[in-house]
């Protein structure tokens, strides 16, 4: 068996949420916007989520859409040839490495 790579995307938030926990992600492929994945902090017993999101698809997206808790959404391109990159609740989208 084998999988397509997807998209590593960590938030990094405000003081008090520097995780971005309860937004929701999507990618741009142009045309269309890929389906919405939350940010949760917990989900089962004595259990935590990951902060670094996986979004499938990624190497044809254009672009993300990440809406922070509150409503403010932050939307742009994504980095050239990106397989990893950091959205900030302040509107920068940037390649890790």
């Amino acid at each position: 068996m084998t999988g397509k790579p997807g998209l590593l995307v960590k938030l990094s938030g405000p003081l008090g949420n520097p995780d971005g926990v309860g937004a929701s992600l999507r990618l741009d492929f142009g045309d269309h916007l890929g389906p919405i994945q939350e940010v949760q902090a917990g989900s089962g017993f004595w259990s935590q989520n990951s902060a670094v999101q996986v979004l499938g698809g990624g190497s044809n997206a254009v672009g993300i859409q990440a809406r922070w808790p509150g409503g403010k959404t932050v939307t742009g391109k994504l980095p050239a040839r990106a397989k990893s990159i950091e959205v900030s609740s302040a509107g920068t989208i940037n390649a890790l490495p």
